[in-house]
């Protein structure tokens, strides 16, 4: 992206370098701001171009792809040798791969990749690293050392909660060599969330390629070597957060079940899982794993667990499913041990909370609680 901010809409065009010194979080602002449908590339659209781009004998270096010569050169590697010392603009014309790397002929510097279906793509690998909408927390990382140091991907084993195909090139033989790129954790411990970043940069040598990783930043962080790219998706599901369906103890005021959402426009999009803590009522989180939208009609799950804090309506506010947006409620989470009462208009009472046995401690002193076990 060539421009972008909070309030700004992101744009794209060969000229200019690219928008840095912007958060994970203003990225996914100034992609959403072009309208719907646009939203910051996530992890899985980043990898669908990069296996895509492996996939291309015309993105190796011999022009031979690696699967049948190990030897057989690596991928382009893009601006990444320092030289020069800052990031780049493009060119429209698509066969001047080199443009402002000082190289006019062969090198590993070449700044576009070519997809199997003739378009050509600017900088996946190099020049500045680049946002994707998704986080972790630091001790779902992957993972085989401390976290603060370059990693090898042949090195890596543990994946956390992602997996291979998640971060990876097809081949398990390939990295740095191959010119695929390095990865770096950074914090591997706690629960703190971090954001991640891929491509790598102008001076990362054999750090940089298109399955380049880093997970050291968090999504307020900004960075003079940090930008982002954004994605039109398909249009974006209409979701029901209306009429949610509730399963589980949460029918009676409990504080675990699920939520079914309704949902039609799907067209076989994939989403990524999230969690949601609860607004309103505290204490609850809303769970959502991954995995890809029905075509036509269809709802999605999500698993409610926690322990609400308070009495009332507890509120979920879906930061992005498949470019998609809203909130759903759970009215009237009630404590433990009490239940929901539906409200009537003859009375002008609302739904409230009631316990469901008789209290079994209370005085002007201490405060009345209500459980199965003991005499009122």
């Amino acid at each position: 992206a060539k421009t972008g901010s909070s309030t700004v809409a992101a744009t794209t065009q060969a000229a200019g370098t690219p928008t840095v010194n912007i958060s994970q979080t203003n990225s996914i602002t100034a992609c959403r701001l072009n309208g719907a449908g646009y939203g910051l590339i996530n992890n899985r659209e980043w990898m669908t171009i990069a296996r895509n781009i492996e996939g291309q004998l015309s993105n190796w270096t011999t022009g031979t792809a690696a699967s049948t010569a190990i030897s057989a050169g690596g991928l382009y590697r893009g601006h990444s040798d320092n030289s020069p010392a800052n990031a780049l603009a493009a060119n429209t014309n698509d066969s001047l791969g080199y443009e402002g790397t000082g190289n006019s002929g062969f090198s590993i510097e070449r700044r576009t990749h070519t997809l199997s279906n003739g378009e050509t793509i600017w900088d996946m690998s190099g020049n500045v690293w680049e946002w994707t909408s998704d986080t972790i927390l630091g001790n779902q990382k992957p993972n085989n050392s401390s976290g603060n140091l370059w990693q090898e991907w042949t090195a890596i084993s543990n994946y956390g909660t992602l997996s291979y195909d998640l971060v990876r090139p097809s081949n398990p033989a390939w990295n740095s060599t191959q010119n695929m790129g390095q990865y770096y954790a950074g914090t591997v411990t706690g629960t703190s969330t971090f954001a991640f970043s891929r491509g790598g940069i102008w001076n990362a040598a054999a750090g940089a390629g298109v399955f380049a990783l880093d997970l050291f930043n968090t999504p307020s962080g900004e960075r003079n070597d940090l930008g982002f790219r954004c994605v039109l998706r398909s249009p974006p599901p209409n979701f029901n957060f209306n009429s949610p369906t509730l399963g589980g103890s949460i029918i009676n005021g409990g504080n675990s079940g699920t939520v079914s959402i309704p949902y039609t426009g799907g067209l076989g999009q994939a989403h990524n899982g999230i969690s949601i803590s609860s607004t309103g009522v505290t204490g609850l989180t809303a769970s959502l794993t991954s995995g890809t939208l029905a075509d036509g009609a269809g709802s999605l799950s999500f698993n409610i667990a926690g322990t609400a804090i308070g009495a009332g309506t507890a509120t979920f506010t879906i930061p992005d499913i498949a470019g998609a947006t809203g909130s759903f409620t759970v009215p009237r989470i009630c404590p433990p041990n009490y239940i929901r009462v539906p409200g009537n208009s003859l009375y002008g009472t609302s739904e409230f909370c009631v316990m469901k046995y008789e209290a079994k401690t209370g005085s002007s002193t201490v405060a009345a609680t209500t459980q199965a076990a003991g005499t009122p």
